[in-house]
């Protein structure tokens, strides 16, 4: 589909969000939205992907789906033509998106456990990462929990190498 969207084999797409994800559509003159978007910077990212090429105007129209909608769609389109973009907070040390990104990385094959802290220490989010809170998590992957409590939730093997303690 993004490649018939691409080469204009297809003059038109309906999608989710997933459009706005930083995929490179081509040539898209317009972005139509139904319903209010979630965020200023979400409608900024959707509407973008409209009038890529230099000088070109990014174009959009918002389609509100009830009164109430229409208000979010009308603080959110100037905002957006303002630039107003909500603040952005980076969580710190959040260890439920280490497990998903660990889960992740050994999906394919194992990784040493000392070069994936050195990885995920690279990340903003993971910069101050303590040891004890790393280990923990690798705890809870490999199905080694504080108490009997959640023996039944145990997963199997980590794809971690980690050391024998």
């Amino acid at each position: 589909m993004e490649d018939d969207l691409k080469t204009g084999r297809l003059r038109c797409v309906v999608a989710t969000s997933s459009l706005e994800l930083g995929i490179d559509m081509g040539a898209v003159d317009l972005v139509i939205q139904v319903s209010t978007p979630p965020s200023v910077a979400s409608g900024l990212q959707r509407v973008g992907r409209a009038g890529h090429q230099v000088g070109e105007l990014s174009r959009g129209i918002m389609f509100p789906t009830s009164r109430q909608d229409l208000l979010g769609s009308a603080v959110t389109s100037s905002r957006m033509q303002a630039g107003l973009i909500e603040r952005l907070d980076i969580p710190t040390n959040p260890l439920d998106i280490l497990a998903q990104q660990t889960v992740a990385v050994t999906a394919l094959e194992p990784i040493d456990v000392e070069e994936w802290f050195d990885i995920v220490r690279r990340s903003a989010p993971f910069a101050t990462l303590p040891r004890s809170a790393y280990e923990a998590t690798l705890d809870l992957l490999s199905g080694r929990y504080p108490s009997d409590e959640f023996a039944e939730l145990r997963p199997g093997s980590c794809g971690i190498a980690k050391p024998a303690p």
